[in-house]
């Protein structure tokens, strides 16, 4: 890769690379609501080194990336795309790993939630964001956003319909009494 000297790399559909830094454990484990944790997924990390790649090459420019749907899951999926474009961007703000990116912005407060077996469990859940102007201004210096209508797409009409399933005598039992399935 570094041998053939590109000096751009467009990705499309770049939110399949969003996931280069993931949450990380906190006190209570892994905050809900950002996406699940540990390493970052191989392509993520093999996106990265070519997006180096390239930026050393033409002094930092040359990523370009496209999608829909930049941040679906986590606000920590920004971290990751903007890193790509500029591998310095969020240093420049002091921020060096994903950890000071979650204490900058990121409201985080323990909540009883349930967990996947449906049972309470006292976890840490992001319940909003701190330093909004800060990072919209970090996020808009890299990323421009436009809906479907100013490009041009039309989307299709929604029509919500609500579907009623009736339950089995199991299932209404189960409902009735609050056993565990």
């Amino acid at each position: 890769w570094d041998e053939l000297g590109v000096d751009m790399i467009i990705v499309d559909e770049a939110a399949a690379f969003k996931n280069l830094h993931k949450p990380q454990p906190r006190e209570d484990g892994v905050p809900k609501f950002m996406g699940g944790g540990g390493e970052g997924s191989d392509r993520a990390w093999q996106l990265d080194f070519r997006a180096a790649a390239v930026r050393k090459n033409t002094g930092g420019a040359g990523v370009v990336l496209l999608t829909a749907t930049p941040a679906k899951n986590s606000p920590l999926e920004y971290f990751s795309l903007l890193s790509y474009v500029d591998g310095e961007a969020w240093a420049r703000l002091g921020i060096t790993d994903s950890a000071m990116f979650i204490s900058r912005y990121l409201r985080i407060e323990s909540k009883t939630v349930l967990d996947t077996d449906l049972s309470t469990v006292t976890r840490e859940v992001v319940v909003g964001f701190l330093n909004i102007p800060e990072l919209r201004e970090a996020i808009y210096r890299f990323a421009e956003f436009r809906t479907a209508e100013e490009v041009g797409l039309k989307l299709p009409q929604t029509r919500p319909d609500t579907i009623k399933v009736p339950m089995s005598a199991e299932q209404q039992e189960v409902q009735a009494n609050g056993l565990a399935v």
